[in-house]
C-alpha cells in the first residue's frame, strides 16, 4: 500500500517593491536539512544555494528580476511558513567587568519575520533629462548588487553596472525604447552629461531597505549589544556568536 503524500504548505504574499503577489511554498524536510547543514558548516556556496532553492519555491515572478529588499522578504516568508523563521541563538558576553571578561552565555530566540521595510518605493520612477528625453528607473536586481556588497572597495565599473541595471526604459518623444543591448545601454550611460549622474546616485541611495534590529542584553552585567540584519545571509545567519 503506497504511503500518503502530503502537500507542502503554501501562501500568497505581496512583494512591496515589485508590487506583485506571488505564491510561495514551504521547504521539504530534505531541503531544510540541506540548507541548515550548509549554514552550520559555513558552506561558501550557501547564498547561491539559497537563491536556487527560493526559485523552486516561488510562483508568479522571475526571482532573478527581484531587488534586494523583495528577495529578503521572499526568503523570510518562505522560512516563516516552513516554521523555521524563529532561530535559537547563543551569544557570549565579552564586556569587561573589573578588568575581566563577563563571559556570560546568553541564549535567545529570534524571529526573523519581525523585519521592517524602511522607505517608500519609487520603483519605475520617471526622470526628465531634457525636453525630449526621459528615463524610467527601477531598483537594481539582487543578482547585480549582492556581489558588489561583498567587496571592500567596489570598482568604478561595479558602481556603473548598478546604475545601468536601473535603466528600465528610455523615452524619446513618444517612443519607448527597451530593446537595447548591454553594450548599447552601457555606452549610452557613459556618454551622458555628468550633470545627470546624481539622479542615479539618489535613486539607489534612497531605495527601500529591509532590516531586522535586535538587542542582546547580558543578564549578569547588563551590557547591551545591538545587531542589525540588512543583507540576505544576515537573515539566515544572524550575527551573534559564542
Amino acid at each position: 500500500m503506497p504511503l500518503p503524500k502530503l502537500l507542502p504548505l503554501s501562501k500568497t504574499i505581496h512583494l512591496p517593491i515589485a508590487n506583485i503577489d506571488v505564491k510561495i511554498y514551504a521547504f521539504t524536510v530534505k531541503e531544510e536539512k540541506t540548507i541548515l547543514i550548509s549554514r552550520d558548516f559555513g558552506d561558501l556556496s550557501l547564498e547561491e544555494n539559497l537563491i536556487e532553492l527560493i526559485k523552486t519555491k516561488t510562483e508568479g515572478v522571475n526571482v532573478d528580476d527581484l531587488c534586494m529588499s523583495d528577495m529578503i522578504i521572499l526568503l523570510v516568508e518562505i522560512l516563516s511558513i516552513s516554521k523555521t523563521s524563529t532561530q535559537d541563538l547563543s551569544y557570549r558576553c565579552t564586556n569587561e567587568v573589573e578588568g575581566k571578561p563577563c563571559n556570560t552565555k546568553i541564549d535567545l530566540k529570534l524571529d526573523i519575520a519581525n523585519y521592517d521595510v524602511n522607505g517608500e518605493s519609487e520603483n519605475h520612477k520617471m526622470i526628465q533629462l531634457d525636453e525630449n528625453t526621459s528615463i524610467e528607473l527601477v531598483y537594481p536586481k539582487y543578482k547585480v548588487i549582492a556581489p558588489i556588497r561583498k567587496k571592500d572597495t567596489p570598482t568604478e565599473e561595479d558602481i556603473s553596472n548598478v546604475y545601468i541595471d536601473c535603466i528600465y526604459a528610455i523615452y524619446s518623444g513618444e517612443d519607448m525604447i527597451t530593446d537595447f543591448t548591454k553594450e548599447e545601454i552601457t555606452e549610452w550611460f557613459n556618454d551622458l552629461p555628468g550633470e545627470y549622474l546624481h539622479h542615479f546616485v539618489e535613486f539607489v541611495q534612497n531605495m527601500p531597505t529591509v532590516t531586522l534590529s535586535y538587542d542582546v542584553v547580558c543578564p549578569k552585567c547588563g551590557n547591551t549589544r545591538h545587531f542589525e540584519a540588512v543583507n540576505l545571509l544576515d537573515f539566515f545567519t544572524p550575527a551573534t556568536a559564542e
